[in-house]
């Protein structure tokens, strides 16, 4: 159900380039987090024997990009150029480990890991890294989202999709990179998605339908919307599943304090919160 990196690429050339266990004993990783101590201006490089398709890499990585989530209150706070670097450090570790299973023809393989390790919380720092203005971050953290979202995850982009600074914070072309980028990610998991979340991206087609922005947008936003209008209606609503109720409550909590922190009208929240 999950697709390959070929496929990913694919649908993301419009917009230009069960969670667990992100949570690890952090001194299983302290190699990884000792790469990034101290600020710096600059990425750093991972020693190569980090840097490796194995098990141990994909988990360490997911838990430096998620330990991240706590630093991150808007899409401005990525703009710290110390935290930039980090994350350009880290997101590129992960796609280099996720380049070199692929070239192994073990790229599924990287998926299921990696779709158990990146949980709500990672998932929420590469969406706000892959709306940055910074290219090799945005292009990083998309390629690595396009491969591993899920419907424990696929909350995070559908809810980010409904900041209301989505489209405010840089330049027309920056921001609008920004939308395609979150629109194709999310249309990764349409015709699989559980009920929950196929209702709210039929909430987020329906709105970028009548938004008529997008029929400026060089940056295929209209294609990427009526691909995803297509891929939703590959099943039909009645035949989904629902959502596994911790990953709906993982959801629901980070619906709720980022509704909050972008002060998100109602007509923007896609993702349906329970009472």
């Amino acid at each position: 159900m999950k697709t390959s990196l070929a496929i990913v690429l694919a649908v993301l050339a419009f917009a230009v380039p069960a969670p667990a266990s992100s949570q690890m004993a952090s001194n299983s990783c302290n190699e990884y987090f000792a790469v990034l101590e101290g600020d710096a201006l600059l990425p750093r490089a991972f020693p190569r024997e980090l840097v490796r398709p194995e098990e141990r890499a994909v988990q360490c990585f997911a838990s430096v990009i998620g330990s991240y989530e706590n630093r991150i209150q808007s899409v401005e706070s990525v703009e710290q150029p110390e935290f930039k670097a980090d994350l350009l450090s880290a997101t590129a570790g992960l796609r280099e480990v996720m380049q070199l299973y692929e070239k192994q023809g073990n790229i599924s393989v990287f998926v299921e890991l990696a779709s158990r390790v990146l949980d709500v919380k990672a998932t929420s720092v590469l969406t706000f890294a892959g709306r940055n203005a910074d290219k090799d971050l945005r292009v990083n953290s998309v390629l690595i989202l396009g491969n591993t979202i899920g419907d424990a995850t696929a909350c995070v982009p559908i809810v980010q999709l409904g900041d209301p600074k989505l489209m405010e914070r840089y330049d027309v072309e920056t921001a609008a990179k920004a939308r395609a980028n979150l629109l194709a990610v999310t249309s990764v998991v349409a015709p699989w998605a559980a009920k929950e979340n196929a209702e709210a991206i039929q909430k987020v087609q329906q709105h970028f339908n009548a938004d008529k922005s997008q029929a400026v947008d060089p940056f295929g936003t209209s294609t990427i919307v009526a691909n995803l209008e297509k891929r939703l209606a590959a099943r039909n609503m009645q035949n989904r599943q629902l959502m596994v109720s911790e990953a709906k409550a993982a959801c629901d909590d980070y619906a709720k304090s980022s509704y909050e922190k972008f002060q998100t009208p109602k007509d923007l929240r896609f993702w349906p919160v329970s009472p």
